[in-house]
């Protein structure tokens, strides 16, 4: 009778094991078929033209893909719900009309309270991976996370001692924040702020990057924001890591302070070496890493754009002629030219040593490439601020027949113009023009 008994509950269980096992594996091949849909292949690629559109397409007309996800999502199983926020991490990055499909506010709020108990750590990381993915590809599931309370929730994984945790905890801060101002208040209001400092001090450097591309994501947004990262004395730490060996670092941080400082009046945190510092991520250091330069100039020429004694700075320590050279055969030229170009006009001895360092000829080089409408007016832009700031500029313009090509890639190229592209080449060519006399 033993025996017996035993063999009947094995039979019973055999089914529901395979149930299981089932789920899992469903949730493992959605997930294969959610990093399929990606642009870029993921990890197992479609070999087709149009793969990606077609798994893309089949998942957004999906009648049960929400209702089958979320009952992964909410298994008791901690494998089952660890492959299933990991599938729908990935679904919600492959388009904002999936992202709020599947994630809704019952699920999310599942999330969530994963994320605020002491849960495994593959599970926790899991549920972190799918609010990045779902924050960062909807506004509007990004707000409903906040309403969740989902803040004060990833403040205290910012807090954790595992260098790994806190940053994927940073990760989804900063998609939160990089929406909009009120999102990106809400993110600085919860606490974040204080703890993000001190995560600039931390070891490990993924998770200063990180934090620094946190901390960006919150000052882009509106001139309060940039002002209290500069109060709190955080754009001043960031300032410390322009001359960091890791060259990712000196990235994020040049990004950081470029998108804060378009906002800020106020300058006085600014102090003389840190031009310097600038100024050595465009130097020979960082000449392979063209993203590096490039956030750099945006640096230099928001720098310049808001300060005439800045942009003074800037020329003294020969940014004219590092810009200039960088131009040539750039690859990211817009920040490198608009940088010249607003050091041009706030300082017009500026503009003749941008001249006599090449700088024309470099910008007429790219221009005859002729790469886009929006290039093409930030490189006329540059040209007409050297033209535009005295004779010596707008004599370089004339004789290298610059005002022609100019016109001919902007306004008389035949191409269909933004207004904000078609504006700024007017002003560009006005410019130009303005100082010439022949």
């Amino acid at each position: 009778p033993a025996m017996a008994c035993n063999d009947a509950t094995l039979s019973v269980l055999v089914p529901f094991e395979a149930f299981q096992i089932a789920r899992l594996d469903f949730a493992q091949e959605l997930a294969r078929l959610a990093s399929q849909g990606h642009p870029s292949g993921g990890p197992a690629p479609v070999h087709e033209v149009d793969g990606a559109e077609k798994v893309l397409a089949a998942l957004e007309a999906s009648d049960t893909l929400a209702m089958d996800i979320a009952a992964l999502v909410t298994d008791l199983a901690p494998s089952v719900q660890q492959s299933a926020m990991i599938a729908m991490g990935r679904m919600c990055g492959l388009s904002a009309a999936l992202c709020v499909k599947v994630a809704s506010p019952d699920l999310l709020r599942h999330v969530v309270g994963v994320i605020g108990q002491a849960a495994s750590a593959p599970l926790l990381k899991a549920a972190l991976f799918l609010l990045h993915a779902s924050a960062l590809s909807s506004a509007e599931v990004a707000g409903e996370l906040v309403e969740l309370g989902a803040l004060p929730l990833l403040c205290e994984r910012v807090e954790a001692l595992d260098p790994s945790a806190k940053a994927d905890a940073v990760w989804c801060l900063a998609a939160i924040a990089a929406h909009d101002a009120q999102l990106a208040k809400a993110v600085g209001s919860s606490g974040a702020l204080p703890l993000l400092k001190l995560c600039l001090k931390e070891a490990s450097l993924p998770l200063r990057r990180v934090t620094l591309s946190c901390l960006g994501s919150i000052g882009m947004h509106d001139p309060d924001l940039a002002s209290t990262l500069a109060k709190d004395g955080i754009l001043t730490d960031m300032i410390q890591m322009l001359l960091h060996r890791d060259l990712l670092l000196r990235r994020h941080a040049c990004r950081a302070l470029a998108v804060s400082v378009q906002h800020l009046t106020d300058l006085s945190f600014w102090k003389p070496e840190a031009t310097a510092n600038t100024l050595a991520c465009l130097g020979p250091a960082c000449a392979a890493d063209s993203e590096t330069a490039a956030f750099a100039a945006a640096l230099i020429g928001q720098l310049c754009k808001q300060s005439r004694s800045l942009a003074g700075a800037c020329h003294e320590a020969g940014a004219a002629p590092m810009l200039a050279r960088l131009l040539h055969g750039s690859k990211a030229p817009v920040p490198v030219a608009m940088a010249l170009g607003h050091l041009c006009a706030a300082l017009p001895p500026a503009a003749a040593a941008a001249a006599s360092a090449g700088a024309v000829d470099n910008l007429l080089s790219l221009l005859s490439a002729r790469p886009a409408p929006h290039v093409c007016a930030a490189l006329a832009s540059c040209l007409g601020s050297i033209g535009g700031a005295g004779p010596e500029g707008a004599a370089a313009l004339a004789s290298s027949g610059a005002l022609l090509a100019m016109a001919r890639s902007t306004l008389l190229s035949r191409r269909k113009l933004s207004r904000t592209t078609a504006a700024v080449s007017r002003v560009a060519l006005v410019a130009g023009v303005s100082r010439c006399t022949d």
